[in-house]
């Protein structure tokens, strides 16, 4: 599990949630100040530091948003706190925003 991940899987699912929704609505970047990412996360700067620092090499946003939301379905689907545990997790439609799909 890359650092990032393990960062990812750390946050709880409000502030997976508002990382998610601020990266798709463009009001969030990976690259956003820290101190943006930490109030919009509801962490400490510290937490959103290492986040940022982490995921520095990631191309799009939308990936981590992805990933966000695939956390967040895992853990609904009984992976309970732990994600090292989950060996994948399979999305019945592709991640584009606003598909209709995706919001089933």
């Amino acid at each position: 599990m890359t650092a990032a991940a393990s960062l990812l899987a750390a946050l709880s699912e409000e502030a997976l949630r508002a990382f998610a929704h601020g990266l798709r609505s463009g009001n969030l970047r990976v690259d956003s100040s820290a101190a943006k990412l930490a109030d919009a996360l509801g962490v400490d700067v510290a937490v959103a530091t290492r986040i940022r620092d982490s995921l520095a090499g990631v191309a799009e946003d939308s990936a981590v948003a992805f990933a966000c939301e695939c956390a967040i379905a895992a853990r609904r689907e009984g992976a309970a706190k732990d994600l090292t545990r989950v060996g994948r997790v399979v999305m019945l439609g592709p991640p584009n925003q606003g598909a209709d799909m995706a919001r089933m």
